[in-house]
């Protein structure tokens, strides 16, 4: 397999074709993608704008036809990615600080003594979550150590990624972004079951992951 450096954002499909032609005419336009196409995918899911001219120019609908014309290689399974290699949400961090902070004021202002600050529990950090993929055969061996690599924060990819996020949500921020697309390899995994079945549908043509 190449490098990952280049993977997609994926959300939850449009909720409306206002919202599906927003989405193509602001940031998709370059995507390459042709209408048909659009209308297919985003049945399934929604493509964020990633903001980097190697998503564009008919990067993505290379990669995706290749599986495609890969289909009857595809497999599709479930993968439990360990608390211990994901990322904790740095926001939860910022969200202890600001409270911390907020603590020794109000206790210096009451003229009482600060409090001592709270050892973090160990079962604050994230718990195991599970993924769900679908890659070529081929790559099913090495697959779950770059999604774990990607949990961990611990692979740079061009834009934004949000894998850790996803599987340490905090709010509904941490919560959109439920899918993504492997564009240096080619294969989709994601924290949404039903995301994961209609694509396993869509690329495999059967409804049975």
């Amino acid at each position: 397999m190449l490098d990952t450096f280049l993977v997609q954002r994926l959300s939850q499909p449009p909720r409306s074709e206002w919202h599906a032609k927003a989405t193509r005419a602001f940031g998709g336009n370059m995507l390459g993608l042709t209408p048909e196409q659009w209308k297919l995918l985003q049945s399934v899911f929604e493509i964020e704008y990633m903001g980097s001219a190697e998503y564009e120019f008919g990067a993505l609908p290379r990669s995706l036809e290749q599986l495609f014309n890969d289909r009857a290689e595809l497999e599709a399974f479930e993968l439990i990615v360990p608390r211990k290699v994901i990322r904790p949400n740095p926001t939860r961090q910022t969200r202890e600080q600001i409270a911390r902070r907020k603590e020794i004021v109000e206790a210096k202002a009451a003229g009482r003594p600060v409090p001592r600050k709270k050892r973090p529990k160990k079962d604050e950090r994230p718990d195991d979550a599970t993924v769900f993929v679908l890659c070529r055969a081929s790559h099913k061996d090495e697959v779950p150590a770059r999604i774990f690599g990607l949990a961990g924060d611990k692979i740079f990819t061009k834009g934004a990624n949000h894998v850790a996020r996803a599987l340490d949500p905090i709010d509904e921020y941490d919560r959109k972004i439920c899918g993504w697309y492997e564009l240096s390899n080619g294969f989709f995994f994601f924290t949404d079951r039903v995301m994961w079945e209609r694509t396993v549908s869509l690329f495999r043509g059967s409804d049975d992951p």
